[in-house]
């Protein structure tokens, strides 16, 4: 733990984008807050299950679209 923390503590000063990956119920969520905390960023931290999304909508929700992209599409 310690380790992980001090990893925390040296990742979060460098703003670089995380991908954080692994099994269920191992704590993703809470070293990503961790690593929110040790950053200097402004802005919420957005928790996101892509394993929870519809592979048809993944890209438009997480991306966004352009207007009239496909049927639907009005902002």
């Amino acid at each position: 733990m310690q380790r992980i923390h001090s990893l925390i503590d040296a990742i979060g000063l460098t703003g670089a984008d995380m991908l954080i990956v692994g099994e269920t119920g191992t704590g993703k969520e809470v070293l990503a807050r961790m690593l929110r905390t040790a950053s200097r960023r402004s802005g919420a931290l957005v928790a996101l299950n892509c394993a929870a999304l519809p592979e048809a909508v993944f890209e438009s929700d997480i991306f966004g679209y352009a207007p009239v992209a496909f049927t639907g599409a009005q902002q």
